[in-house]
C-alpha cells in the first residue's frame, strides 16, 4: 500500500483509528503515512450573516495547544515507526477544513486510503456518525476506513463485501478488491443485500441476472462464500452475519445517491455506529 492518511483529533475514536492503522502496518508494508490534525474548521456548517451563508470563523490555536499537538503527533509517529520502521511517516497540522486539507494532500500525493474514527461527539460520542466522516462519505472521493470502538488487538483475515446488484458493474472497484486480496490474503464473504427487503420472484429481472453473472465472473477467483441477507432490518442482518462468521472488516461499495450513502446519514447510521465493532471499508471506483 502506497499512501494512507490518518485523521486524528486525539479523541478515543481517533485512537481506535490509529490502532487500526497499526494493525494494517503489522500485516503489510505501507510506503507512506500522513497523520493529519486540523485546528480550525471542522465542518462545512454555515450560518447566516446579512442574508449570506458563511462558515464560522476559524478557531486559532494558541502556542500551548500547538506545542501539545506537535508532541502528540511526534509520539504517534514514533509508535508507528516502532512497528513499521521503513514507512515514511509525516505529520501535518493546520487550520484548514479537513476536506480541504485532504484535497491539498492529494494534489501532490495520491492517497490510497483515509482512516478515521466513526463516532462523533454527539451524545458523548455514542450512537452517531461524526460530522467529518459523514461529509467525506458524501464526497465519494476517497477509499475510507471508518473505525468504531473496538478491541485493540485484532487482525484482518475475514472480509464481508456487502453489495446490492443495482448498477454494480459501474461501481465495483475490482482492481482495488484484488489488491486487498494480494495484501491481506483474505477469506471473502460476498453478501448480496437487497435493500433490506426479501426477494420477490417478479424482481428477478434480466438486469439483475446480468449483475449476478457479472458478480460471479468477477469475484469467483477469490473463492468467496456467497450469501444473501434479506432481513427487513439491514443493519441487524449484516451485523448478525458478521458476528456469526467472525468478520474482521466490512467492505462496501456505495453509490453517490444510493442505499449505502443514505445508510450513513439516516437513523440506521446511528444504529450501525452503535452496534458495529469492526472497521467499515468504503471503496470508490
Amino acid at each position: 500500500m502506497n499512501t494512507i492518511v490518518l485523521l486524528t483529533d486525539f479523541s478515543d475514536p481517533a485512537r481506535h483509528a490509529f490502532e487500526a492503522l497499526l494493525t494494517v502496518a503489522k500485516q503489510t508494508y505501507i510506503q507512506r503515512v500522513i497523520i493529519y490534525h486540523s485546528y480550525g474548521y471542522t465542518t462545512h456548517h454555515v450560518h447566516p450573516v446579512g442574508g449570506v451563508m458563511i462558515p464560522p470563523p476559524p478557531m486559532l490555536p494558541d502556542a500551548k495547544e500547538t506545542a501539545d499537538t506537535k508532541t502528540k503527533l511526534r509520539l504517534m509517529q514514533e509508535e508507528l515507526l516502532n512497528i513499521s520502521p521503513t514507512t515514511q511517516v509525516r505529520s501535518w497540522d493546520d487550520q484548514l477544513l479537513v476536506e480541504d486539507a485532504l484535497h491539498e494532500i492529494t494534489q501532490s500525493t495520491p492517497v490510497d486510503l483515509v482512516i478515521m474514527g466513526i463516532q462523533g461527539a454527539d451524545d458523548n460520542g455514542q450512537n452517531s456518525i461524526g460530522t467529518i466522516p459523514n461529509s467525506l462519505i458524501q464526497m465519494h472521493a476517497y477509499n475510507i476506513m471508518l473505525v468504531p470502538s473496538m478491541r485493540q488487538s485484532f487482525s484482518i483475515k475475514q472480509a464481508l463485501l456487502a453489495v446490492d446488484l443495482d448498477s454494480l458493474q459501474d461501481r465495483l472497484p475490482v482492481d482495488t478488491i484484488y489488491h486487498l486480496q494480494d495484501i491481506f490474503k483474505l477469506q471473502w464473504h460476498v453478501v448480496n443485500v437487497n435493500l433490506g427487503k426479501p426477494v420477490k420472484a417478479d424482481l428477478v429481472a434480466a438486469n439483475i441476472i446480468s449483475e449476478q453473472r457479472y458478480l460471479h465472473d468477477t469475484l469467483d477467483k477469490l473463492d468467496p462464500t456467497y450469501a444473501y441477507v434479506a432481513d427487513e432490518d439491514l443493519v441487524s442482518g449484516v451485523t448478525t452475519y458478521a458476528a456469526l462468521h467472525n468478520i474482521d472488516i466490512l467492505v462496501t461499495v456505495p453509490r453517490k445517491l444510493g442505499f449505502f450513502a443514505s445508510l450513513f446519514h439516516s437513523r440506521s447510521s446511528k444504529k450501525l455506529a452503535l452496534h458495529t465493532n469492526i472497521p467499515i471499508l468504503m471503496l470508490v471506483k
